[in-house]
């Protein structure tokens, strides 16, 4: 076993997961060891060490309250959530967690991280998972992967924005029709991270379900996010954050009609944070 070297990621790491074991599995010196699992409030986690799937946990799961990723304010209160670009399904768990009484549709369309993301959702009824992408059309698509080959999250269908040379063939379903076909007729809340394909998938959704959803939270990464952001403000109150360094942002986007039913408070803590 390597020494620790206790630098600040290193430092954090531990804060956030009080678990010794965690923090070594989330130094790049642990990659290639085999899939396990951390305990987080009585559900095993499972993850592969030294990649992002560590970052991912810490980020949705760790950071207390407001400080994680997807934090939604519990007035929402959301029956039907989608969790777009699922991962392994680190996401989905935290709504359940979070919206016992929702139903949460997962779409993941890797399978490396589908089979982990099945796994994780095991013991939650109230997740259904689906091992496909969502899109403009129906058709097989290439998916590139990450310049960053420890970021199994960073997959898209974008070569500018990865590595063009490494691809995987995925199945993409036109988001609307496939809701359609099975049987989700309303949404009240979207988490969408899908590496740049945001635009093609909302712009596809009906745009009366689009109209009547309560919140959306999501991220952009320069491809089309203005284009995303514009057709939203037609019904939602937007917050966006955006680093000038690096390509990628965070959004959050509220329905505009709820502005009158939330107290102001909810209001401000409903802006992404930074």
């Amino acid at each position: 076993m390597f020494p620790v070297v206790w630098d600040s990621r290193t430092i954090k790491m531990f804060f956030y997961s009080r678990s010794f074991r965690f923090m070594l599995n989330t130094r790049r010196s642990a990659l290639g060891s085999p899939i396990t699992y951390y305990k987080w409030n009585g559900t095993l986690l499972y993850y592969r060490p030294g990649t992002s799937d560590c970052d991912v946990i810490k980020r949705i799961l760790l950071k207390k309250r407001r400080g994680a990723e997807y934090w939604v304010p519990q007035e929402i209160n959301p029956k039907v959530i989608l969790d777009i670009g699922g991962n392994i399904g680190i996401a989905a768990v935290y709504f359940a967690r979070r919206f016992p009484n929702a139903k949460i549709y997962s779409f993941e369309p890797v399978l490396e991280n589908f089979e982990i993301l099945q796994k994780n959702i095991s013991s939650y009824p109230n997740i259904t998972a689906f091992h496909v992408a969502l899109g403009d059309k129906t058709i097989m698509a290439s998916l590139f992967s990450s310049k960053d080959k420890t970021n199994h999250g960073g997959y898209s269908f974008f070569s500018r924005l990865n590595d063009a040379a490494s691809s995987i063939s995925v199945e993409v379903q036109h988001a609307g029709d496939f809701l359609e076909k099975n049987n989700i007729a309303e949404i009240d809340l979207i988490k969408i991270d899908a590496e740049g394909a945001e635009y093609k998938i909302l712009t596809s959704l009906k745009r009366d379900m689009v109209k009547k959803i309560k919140f959306i939270i999501g991220e952009l990464h320069e491809q089309d996010d203005f284009e995303t952001l514009a057709y939203l403000s037609q019904w939602f109150r937007i917050g966006v954050v955006k680093s000038l360094i690096g390509p990628l942002g965070y959004f959050t986007a509220l329905k505009i009609n709820l502005k009158d039913e939330l107290p102001d408070q909810i209001l401000r803590l409903a802006s992404p944070r930074s």
